[in-house]
């Protein structure tokens, strides 16, 4: 997985801007492949305090997948805002006006703050309900096929269980 990170070495309090640019090798090493590609940027605004930091998060972007009806391509366009928050110190002392805040893991040794997986989740998410043509309208030649095996089928469930049926009748095992 690639690795999107701010190095918080060295800086001091203030603002700060970054951006990131994201593709599909965020996603490699998914056991299942629900994308096929990724054009993603990510533009974050830090806000850097003593004890604390806040990020602003923006990714932009189009990811193109498979459509969930009829497989065919299909491309989700992705607008997404996050509000993230850094905790510098041990422990952790949120109030309760930060429930709608993301909130980051620090690594101390390497003063960075990961973003991979904050990446890589919220991509997956913005895309899990888009995945169908917009309308629910496929090609119409694949519902005509649809339709036609969708027929096949329902004879197929008749046919065996008329079998299943007769098997019973006959005092034979209904699975044989």
């Amino acid at each position: 997985m690639t690795d999107y990170f701010i190095s918080l070495a060295g800086l001091k309090r203030g603002s700060y801007h970054y951006d990131f640019t994201i593709d599909k090798k965020l996603f490699s090493e998914d056991e299942v492949k629900m994308l096929d590609n990724c054009h993603v940027v990510s533009t974050c605004h830090l806000i850097l305090e003593e004890n604390i930091c806040f990020l602003n998060i923006s990714l932009n972007g189009t990811v193109d997948t498979r459509c969930d009806i009829c497989n065919e391509p299909l491309q989700i366009h992705l607008k997404r805002e996050i509000k993230a928050l850094v905790n510098l110190n041990k422990a952790p002392s949120l109030q309760d006006e930060t429930h709608s805040l993301e909130i980051l893991p620090f690594d101390k040794n390497t003063k960075k703050i990961h973003l991979s997986s904050l990446f890589h989740d919220y991509i997956l998410l913005s895309m899990v309900k888009n995945k169908k043509h917009p309308d629910g309208e496929c090609p119409a030649d694949f519902k005509k096929q649809l339709h036609k095996y969708e027929y096949k089928v329902k004879t197929i469930n008749r046919i065996q269980l008329r079998e299943i049926i007769s098997n019973i009748q006959n005092g034979k095992d209904a699975k044989s």
